[in-house]
């Protein structure tokens, strides 16, 4: 299995866990956004990891009623990327 599809098989996995859990659970990391533990955690995983989840508007807020965007507010956003 070549780097890029085992990356992308990673993300689609943290990405339907993450959508798996229930809003509290969600809640608990969106308030724990930008903390020391968000800050490690980010560079542990590094760039090429979270590149496919980063958020370029850090503005933007999450879907709480549905599905999330990855690229718009998920993971990433949540850790402050």
């Amino acid at each position: 299995m070549n780097k890029e599809k085992t990356i992308s098989q990673v993300k689609q996995g943290i990405k339907k866990r993450f959508m798996a859990l229930s809003e509290e659970e969600k809640n608990i990391i969106r308030e724990n956004k930008n903390t020391p533990y968000s800050i490690l955690l980010k560079e542990v995983l590094g760039n090429e990891l979270l590149s496919g989840l980063i958020n370029t508007d850090k503005k933007q807020l999450l879907n709480k009623g549905g599905r999330v965007g990855f690229n718009k507010g998920g993971i990433s956003y949540l850790l402050g990327r």
